[in-house]
């Protein structure tokens, strides 16, 4: 988890949820605005550029509660996901991989994906989200991951849990030594039935 505070990394005061990406339309951002407009209890934090910027800054129009952060990396980046509620993720396109999804679990924010491609089943995996078909059930996401903080800490350890057993750069190697290990061992079986 990221050890800068929220005032160091300029994010919201409020509880929020982020999103982090290309702003283009098949990134569905314009998709989460609606959610946010008149949100009471949570705000939006967008980061992220892209040609749809200004198209969806006046689909927010002057709300308080959405916040365009630009582009960030590193610390600030970190930061931004571990002060989130969750990260959401409403790709219009199939995902083949969820890097979001995967940095979002690394500092122990469970995430909300559109059901397409493979995002689904990180969460499915990993027990640290949920996924939606439509706007009702993003809406219901949102707010059950709002209200319910035991909830909310109990995917984010999950999502922390599987990021730690899948996708840590310790376990990449693991995963190519034992490879490299197995067909070499091929390898010396294939020679000897030759032989």
């Amino acid at each position: 988890q990221s050890s800068m505070s929220r005032s160091e990394a300029k994010l919201p005061e409020r509880p929020y949820f982020l999103f982090v990406g290309r702003l283009e339309k098949l990134k569905g951002v314009h998709t989460l605005i609606p959610h946010f407009l008149n949100q009471r209890a949570a705000d939006l934090l967008i980061i992220g550029q892209g040609n749809d910027e200004a198209q969806l800054r006046q689909l927010a129009g002057d709300s308080t509660h959405i916040h365009f952060a630009g582009w960030r990396q590193g610390d600030m980046l970190k930061a931004a996901y571990a002060h989130a509620v969750a990260t959401v993720v409403p790709s219009l396109t199939y995902e083949t991989f969820g890097l979001v999804v995967v940095e979002s679990f690394s500092q122990g924010t469970p995430a909300i994906v559109h059901d397409l491609g493979a995002l689904p089943e990180l969460i499915e995996a990993s027990g640290a989200g949920f996924s939606y078909a439509n706007a009702d059930e993003l809406g219901t996401a949102i707010q059950t991951l709002q209200n319910d903080v035991t909830l909310r800490k109990s995917m984010g350890k999950a999502g922390r849990k599987a990021f730690e057993m899948q996708w840590t750069e310790e376990q990449h190697l693991k995963g190519y030594v034992e490879l490299i290990a197995q067909l070499s061992a091929r390898r010396k079986k294939n020679q000897g039935i030759v032989a």
